[in-house]
């Protein structure tokens, strides 16, 4: 159920849980730090099956998102949006599909913004987006 894959070090998970019960209600910064402590700056949780690196401290933050930036860029896969979103919205993107609908919105959004009466045209799309949802009732 829970292979290591070469993972870093980290707590046992529990089945279908993964770490989530070890984390204390309400405080888990706290309970991440005393993960740090007992596994170093870098180590594993899971939520549910998935796991979670986790990086603790700041040599670890900076080797990772500033020395090693292209390694750790991009966003973790998420099956559920994944299946329901299909890697569409700005969201739930990645990669280049990202680039671009990022791009097309800034674009999109800019050209909206230089019209004269922005708040006529905010209030039609309102009324619209109300009426397509009363409509899924």
């Amino acid at each position: 159920m829970y292979r290591k894959r070469n993972l870093p070090p980290g707590p046992s998970p529990f089945p279908l849980f993964g770490n989530v019960l070890q984390i204390k209600r309400g405080k888990m910064v706290k309970s991440l730090l005393e993960f740090g402590k007992k596994y170093g700056p870098v180590y594993t949780l899971y939520f549910g099956h998935n796991p979670v690196i986790v990086l603790c401290g700041y040599k670890a933050i900076k080797e990772s998102l500033i020395d090693r930036a292209e390694e750790f860029s991009g966003r973790g896969k998420i099956p559920t949006f994944d299946q329901y979103f299909q890697g569409f919205g700005i969201v739930f993107s990645n990669g280049e599909n990202w680039k671009q609908l990022r791009r097309f919105s800034l674009t999109t959004l800019r050209n909206f913004w230089n019209g004269k009466e922005e708040h006529r045209r905010i209030q039609e799309e309102a009324q619209f987006m109300v009426s397509e949802i009363r409509s899924y009732k």
